[in-house]
């Protein structure tokens, strides 16, 4: 079964080592992906996030230079191992590298913070491949406010949605553009309103690239079953987030007394998937997992995954008629049409502590 991947941190781990004067390998590492974790998964589209922290205290430090050294790890990855990973630009991209037998791998960016306001600066990402973006991470920036600020006191768990502040006058400027460009805009650490807004205001499809069920696990960074449905409306992606304190109603440390793995977080994922299952229809009601062949009658444009221990499994939940005919969503908003030649998995990201 394909996997899709909506978000990884793996170019800022590199970057990080590589300043650090430990440099890591992109074909076999300690962190979350690598390529060998890529090829084993049987993964067919890796997003790799240019992640850019505003409140980076490091002497120099430049949003806008570490997105660019960021995107350089990426241009190097794929350079360095033409003949099992390729970048995507469109979706046919992504079918001329299954066809290949290539990994295929999409530039995003996590913090529109780095493009400093400037629209131009924006669209010179664009040309250096980036397809998705999100408009914040953490931190207050020209285009939106985000729900979570580090250090404002509970920012991890629990902490309040940010109900009133959402995307600025320059925010709907770089949505207006990003569409023009169809570049994804990514609502994953927009804030509450920023979303409404986002859903207000688009014209085409977007996603969360990793965000959970918050009827499910309470923490401000996933969404509520109106924003899971407003976004299926819109035709648009979700990816799962497998940051433990995302998953749970347990806070992070009553979930893994020191800071081990546990069962939470395999049941969280369970019940989220199920969780979304019944908000976008799905006929079982979430009291079974579905066959990898089985046919799903559902809302075009949610992709789920179904992650048990050993397993990963799947479905691309779209009518039929769209699966045979009509756009595919990732493809529809980059703007193309993509009739895909499997059934594919769109998989979680795997993050780190407050990411």
């Amino acid at each position: 079964m394909k996997v899709f991947d909506l978000h990884c941190d793996t170019l800022s781990e590199l970057r990080y080592a590589e300043k650090a004067g430990a440099p890591k390998s992109f074909a076999e590492n300690d962190l979350h992906i690598d390529l060998q974790k890529l090829k084993k998964g049987d993964y067919m589209l890796q997003c790799f996030a240019a992640f850019v922290n505003l409140g980076d205290k490091t002497p120099g430090a430049d949003p806008l230079v570490t997105a660019l050294e960021e995107i350089d790890v990426f241009k190097r990855i794929m350079e360095k191992y033409p003949e099992e990973i390729a970048p995507v630009y469109r979706p046919s991209d992504i079918r001329k590298n299954a066809a290949e037998g290539k990994i295929s791998g999409m530039l995003t960016i996590e913090e529109g913070g780095c493009c400093k306001g400037s629209l131009g600066v924006l669209r010179r990402l664009y040309e250096l491949g980036v397809r998705m973006m999100t408009l914040t991470w953490n931190h207050e920036n020209e285009l939106a406010s985000p729900n979570v600020v580090p250090g404002g006191g509970g920012d991890i768990w629990p902490c309040a949605p940010n109900t009133e502040t959402g995307l600025k006058e320059k925010g709907f400027e770089f949505l207006a553009e990003m569409e023009r460009l169809h570049l994804i805009a990514d609502v994953s650490h927009l804030s509450d309103k920023g979303f409404w807004d986002i859903v207000e205001h688009s014209t085409r499809p977007f996603a969360a690239s990793h965000s959970n069920c918050r009827a499910l696990a309470p923490h401000c960074r996933n969404l509520t079953d109106e924003m899971i449905r407003a976004l299926a409306d819109k035709g648009g992606l979700v990816g799962l987030n497998y940051c433990s304190g995302f998953l749970d109603h347990q806070p992070e440390e009553k979930q893994h007394p020191g800071g081990g793995a546990g069962n939470a977080q395999i049941h969280g994922q369970q019940r989220s998937r199920w969780q979304r299952g019944e908000l976008v229809g799905f006929p079982h009601g979430g009291k079974k997992p579905v066959a990898a062949d089985e046919a799903i009658p559902q809302r075009e444009g949610v992709f789920l995954v179904d992650f048990q221990p050993g397993e990963r499994r799947a479905q691309q939940h779209q009518p039929a008629q769209h699966r045979q005919n009509g756009p595919q969503r990732l493809g529809f908003a980059l703007g193309h049409t993509w009739p895909p030649p499997f059934r594919l998995l769109c998989s979680s990201a795997s993050r780190a502590y407050q990411r």
